[in-house]
């Protein structure tokens, strides 16, 4: 769903792109929200998101969040990945920047 959201995002040139986790966007080993995911450490991030576990419904988890959510900030669309709140703006928000 992470993939075919970006996909979709990209084909219809949506300008902003949400993807929901339980918990919000990426958080460090040390529990701190990495707030914006550029060149810089885009590939730490992987890594972390790599190293955590498959979601309960074995479709990914985070690195399937990570890597749809990069591709479509690579294509221009504003991504973030963030938390379910009550309005839908977003709790502990990810923001992922190319350029």
């Amino acid at each position: 769903n992470d993939g075919l959201a970006s996909h979709l995002a990209q084909a219809v040139g949506a300008r902003s792109l949400t993807i929901f986790a339980k918990l919000g966007g990426i958080f460090d080993d040390g529990k701190q929200l990495i707030e914006c995911v550029d060149r810089n450490n885009i590939a730490q991030v992987r890594q972390i998101a790599t190293s955590r576990s498959i979601s309960a419904t074995g479709r990914g988890g985070l690195i399937s969040k990570v890597d749809a959510s990069w591709d479509a900030a690579s294509a221009g669309v504003n991504t973030r990945i963030a938390g379910v709140s009550r309005d839908m703006s977003g709790i502990n928000a990810t923001r992922f920047v190319v350029g």
